[in-house]
């Protein structure tokens, strides 16, 4: 599967990466009822996001982003003033949710994101990223997220 976006964006992933037990998420006892998600459901999360960075519109991006997520200050601080150095294409290849436990979803990807224009510097690169989702009011959010592997372009 290949989704493309582009668009002013920022890959400030590594900036915002947070440590994340994978090993205590992967082993549960029970899902339930709540934690039911699709492949669709997160995909649209994360264009959702994609989409916003384009547009700019911080509000938007910051409605993917869980608000007791440990990123989300961070996120909120430093996403703004990137946006305004980069024209950037962001492509998402294979996206894969690895599974639900404990409120969480597990989803694994691999991200793209090549400069297009901007004055600042910026590396292309290629992230295998594990995102970690949690539902906020009925809606999946992002959480928490691990870059896994990084390969500049």
């Amino acid at each position: 599967m290949t989704v493309r976006a582009t668009g002013r964006f920022v890959s400030c992933l590594g900036r915002l990466i947070s440590a994340l037990a994978v090993t205590g998420l992967l082993y549960s006892q029970a899902v339930r009822a709540d934690e039911v998600v699709s492949v669709q459901t997160v995909e649209a999360v994360v264009m959702a996001n994609i989409r916003a960075l384009e547009a700019e519109d911080m509000e938007a991006m910051m409605a993917t982003i869980h608000t007791q997520s440990p990123n989300y200050q961070a996120t909120q601080q430093q996403v703004a003033p990137l946006l305004a150095q980069y024209d950037i294409e962001c492509e998402i290849h294979d996206l894969e949710l690895l599974g639900v436990t404990e409120g969480y979803a597990l989803v694994k990807l691999r991200q793209v994101t090549r400069k297009t224009g901007g004055e600042a510097p910026f590396q292309d690169n290629e992230l295998l990223v594990l995102h970690t989702m949690k539902q906020e009011a009925g809606q999946w959010k992002f959480w928490s997220q691990t870059i896994l592997e990084m390969e500049f372009l």
